[in-house]
């Protein structure tokens, strides 16, 4: 109960004292009638009609107190004040009862027997004067102290009256103003005497006079009025906005007064009109906004903004029929637990919620996108709800992953250019070097006629260091544009091309000791590749010639048939009598970069070009001893390359 309320109950509690004739206070709320209290001249029978029809001291249906019950209930519904003769169970007559409705929701029953009055009074002397009856009672007396009673009445009521915060004012059926309590004058800062002298429409704002006549003539009928807005100025000059409720007491069945009692909703209004500039405030914000924006309550979408449906390619009109369980269905399974149970956590209130993160989900056109969502939990119709903002970032993440890709490629493009820059120069250096030398002993041997032989040597050096250079170039421009580009691959005959490179490996070097073998399962091995096949097994056979220190170098060619994980493969091994490669040594071959492996090895770009050439066909390379445990007596490079089915 407010402490309003409070006030209205004791204030009437004190003034059904100084009734004489028995009566009972009731009240109505949340749709009940309470019972409140009852004056101190109550007869002895009363206590068993409450009994009868209250439970817990609310009003209960009673079919012998129908009568009763009924016009109790009518006073409240009606919101006036009448008298019944009503016949009970405890009366053998019938007995009038007064049912008198007081704002803002009392009804006050006065038992208007004269039978029953002169009972209860001779019962309030019993109780006052023991067993002594009291025959006589002096007139005077009597008369004094019912003045001093009346007198203590009016001073009460009159000091709740003026204690009470609402305005409350009394006028006549012509709006006339017959009295004003305390709150009335502090407001408007006029005198009881000079508001005496004004009429009810006099002190209302303008703009509610119309209304507030209306309503005054519609009282003079006996029309109760609850709920008339009504602006006052002050005596500082602002403008309050009031509550009016307004009932007419009747006399004789006819309205003579109209009590009003107006509260000041000034601040309220202001509240309200805030939150409503408030809301039309988030409603333009997102209505206009490109994010998709979802109040979600009770696993029910109770707001969409506009945006609703777009960021999965939907039509905003179609979409308004989505329910909460078809935006689930939406995300992505491997998403979608997670998503749930953050959803659980933040209805629960726990406290390890991310507000904020991606995932996938599905549009229109069942293709996978991206979402990134904010959530954050507020109070929607004064219940927790889950404020959700979505953005699709799918062209965001494909331009990220395109920008990485990018990063990538001139990451590697930076370091193969430093890589072929740092090889280049000291491969060079050294070619230039060795044709130099030899340059300048053909001069000294020149001057000796029986030095011809020497001489051819040298010029076949610097053939030699020649061809070298050249094919340091061509493959650099080759492992350039096998890095650079996506060359398609087609069906090749391997046998065609080996034979092709054993043909030109054995011209290059005629004047050494030089056999190769081959051993195949097949002559008509297909595969899928392109023409750097060719550059592939040249290098592998000249690296066996190169790192050769033996008068017969002996090559052999190897090639199987082998499945691996459902798949086919050809695999050829290349077994030399070279001096071998160390173990530690047997994958930096197939490195580039020149901090791993220096060029200084002799084999150069060779074995890295091989590398990358073949993992564009889907296959391998790697090297072994060709004596398992003994490096010094040759290597064997084994390359695996699917086979064309």
């Amino acid at each position: 109960m407010s402490d309003e309320d409070k006030i209205s109950s004791e204030s009437l509690r004190r003034i059904i004292d100084e009734f004489f004739n028995p009566c009972s206070l009731w009240k109505k709320k949340n749709g009940d009638y309470i019972f409140v209290n009852h004056n101190s001249k109550i007869d002895n029978k009363f206590p068993h009609l409450l009994e009868n029809i209250t439970k817990n001291g609310i009003l209960v249906e009673n079919d012998d107190y129908k009568s009763f019950i009924y016009n109790l209930k009518r006073a409240f519904d009606s919101k006036s004040t009448f008298t019944m003769n009503i016949k009970s169970p405890e009366f053998e007559h019938l007995v009038p009862y007064k049912f008198c409705f007081i704002p803002p929701n009392f009804v006050m029953v006065i038992n208007k027997s004269k039978d029953l009055q002169r009972e209860t009074s001779e019962e309030r002397r019993d109780e006052d004067l023991g067993v002594r009856q009291i025959e006589e009672r002096d007139s005077n007396r009597y008369k004094s102290d019912l003045s001093k009673r009346i007198k203590s009445a009016k001073e009460r009521y009159k000091l709740i009256f003026n204690m009470v915060p609402d305005l409350i004012l009394i006028n006549d059926t012509k709006g006339n103003i017959k009295y004003a309590n305390k709150a009335v004058m502090d407001s408007l800062g006029i005198h009881l005497e000079e508001l005496k002298q004004m009429n009810l429409a006099q002190i209302f704002h303008r703009n509610n006079k119309e209304e507030v006549e209306r309503k005054v003539r519609a009282t003079r009928w006996g029309e109760a009025i609850f709920g008339l807005e009504v602006r006052l100025t002050d005596y500082q000059g602002n403008k309050r906005i009031y509550e009016v409720n307004a009932v007419p007491f009747r006399e004789e069945g006819k309205p003579r007064q109209i009590i009003n009692i107006a509260r000041d909703i000034t601040n309220r209004k202001k509240m309200e009109q805030e939150l409503r500039e408030s809301r039309e405030m988030f409603e333009t914000i997102a209505e206009q906004s490109l994010m998709t924006m979802i109040i979600i309550q009770d696993d029910e979408i109770k707001y969409r903004n506009a945006h609703f449906g777009k960021f999965a390619g939907f039509d905003p009109e179609k979409a308004k029929s989505f329910t909460f369980r078809d935006i689930v269905q939406m995300i992505h399974p491997e998403d979608r637990d997670f998503m749930l149970k953050q959803y659980q956590k933040k209805i629960q209130g726990e406290s390890d919620v991310k507000p904020n993160y991606q995932f996938r989900a599905y549009n229109k056109e069942g293709e996978i996108i991206w979402l990134e969502i904010f959530s954050k939990t507020i109070t929607f119709n004064n219940r927790p709800a889950d404020f959700i903002t979505l953005i699709n970032i799918t062209e965001k993440k494909k331009a990220k992953k395109q920008l990485d890709k990018a990063k990538r490629k001139y990451q590697s493009a930076y370091n193969r250019s430093n890589f072929f820059k740092d090889l280049f120069v000291h491969d060079i250096n050294n070619i230039i070097q060795s044709i130099q030398s030899s340059s300048e002993l053909i001069d000294l041997q020149k001057k000796d006629k029986n030095n011809e032989e020497e001489i051819f040597e040298l010029n076949q050096i610097i053939k030699s260091q020649t061809l070298r250079a050249k094919k340091l170039i061509d493959n650099i421009q080759k492992l350039n544009k096998v890095e650079e580009a996506n060359i398609p691959l087609k069906k090749v005959n391997l046998n065609a091309v080996l034979n092709e490179a054993i043909n030109f490996v054995s011209e290059s070097y005629q004047k050494d000791h030089i056999t190769i073998t081959v051993d195949s399962f097949s002559e008509n091995i297909q595969i899928l590749a392109n023409d750097f096949l060719l550059d592939v097994f040249e290098n592998i056979l000249i690296n066996g010639i190169k790192h050769n220190e033996n008068e017969e170098i002996k090559i052999s060619v190897r090639i199987l048939e082998k499945r691996r994980y459902e798949k086919d493969f050809v695999r050829l091994e290349f077994a030399d009598n070279g001096v071998g490669i160390k173990d530690e040594n047997k994958k930096l071959i197939f490195k580039k970069s020149p901090f791993k492996y220096k060029s200084s090895s002799g084999l150069g770009l060779g074995l890295t070009l091989v590398k990358k050439i073949l993992e564009l066909y889907g296959g391998k390379i790697w090297v072994e001893d060709r004596v398992k445990g003994d490096p010094s007596k040759g290597s064997r490079f084994i390359i695996e390359i699917p086979k064309e089915i």
